[in-house]
């Protein structure tokens, strides 16, 4: 299960168990670890959270959706997925009995907290992806204001190496080595300055490598993900 990245004993029964291996395969969902012994947190694309074994498939709103099958107890979960699926069913509760959902108020507060949660989270996110754009435009301008050697003089003292040791005999090894020593350090010097050339390049790359990779986290990014 390559979009699992802990121990499957985690994960809940089926047929819960496909809903959440599709929202991770389908990068809508990520797992988090949150140490030893201590059940991981099932992280939504869309600002919802809910440990991974409670995760359950069950009626809402909109049909048949993942939610937590107790109410979370710690700030850092909600219930539902995300804020459209919270509010839908805090606005159910108070259309359908308003004095229940008044003597409940500590529920519609429950999902009001998790809706305010998910706004952060969420927004946490988008500045994230802020601070990405403006690494990148400094990534960028390094790449753009990276130049290489003139290939030209090493690359003419490369064939006239090649030219001379041709038509070489030993005498004129001997009577020209220093015109071909020269030429052959032409040569060397051209190979070490693209050489750091190319190394200043692929350090930039690796660091617009990084920068992907810090922003992916744990999540399974692919084309086809929403």
């Amino acid at each position: 299960m390559s979009e699992l990245s802990c121990d499957p004993k985690w994960l809940p029964a089926s047929p819960h168990r496909e809903r959440v291996l599709a929202y991770l395969a389908d990068g809508r969902a990520h797992v988090v670890e949150r140490g030893h012994g201590v059940a991981p947190l099932l992280v939504f694309e869309d600002g919802g959270a809910m440990e991974l074994p409670r995760a359950r498939v069950a009626p809402t709103e909109r049909g048949m959706e993942l939610v937590a099958a107790e109410a979370p107890d710690a700030p850092d979960q909600t219930k539902h997925r995300d804020v459209c699926g919270t509010l839908d069913e805090l606005k159910s509760r108070i259309a359908a009995d308003p004095a229940r959902a008044a003597a409940e108020r500590d529920e519609l507060c429950r999902l009001a907290r998790d809706a305010q949660h998910m706004l952060g989270r969420l927004e946490r996110r988008r500045k994230a992806y802020e601070a990405l754009a403006v690494t990148l435009g400094e990534l960028a301008e390094a790449l753009a204001e990276t130049t290489g050697p003139d290939p030209a003089p090493g690359s003419a003292a490369a064939e006239a190496l090649v030219e001379r040791l041709a038509a070489a005999s030993e005498p004129s090894l001997r009577g020209d080595r220093e015109a071909l020593f020269a030429l052959a350090e032409s040569v060397r010097d051209l190979a070490n300055a693209q050489e750091r050339c190319l190394a200043r390049y692929r350090d930039l790359a690796m660091q617009l490598g990084g920068l992907y990779e810090a922003v992916r986290g744990g999540r399974r990014w692919s084309p086809h993900a929403p």
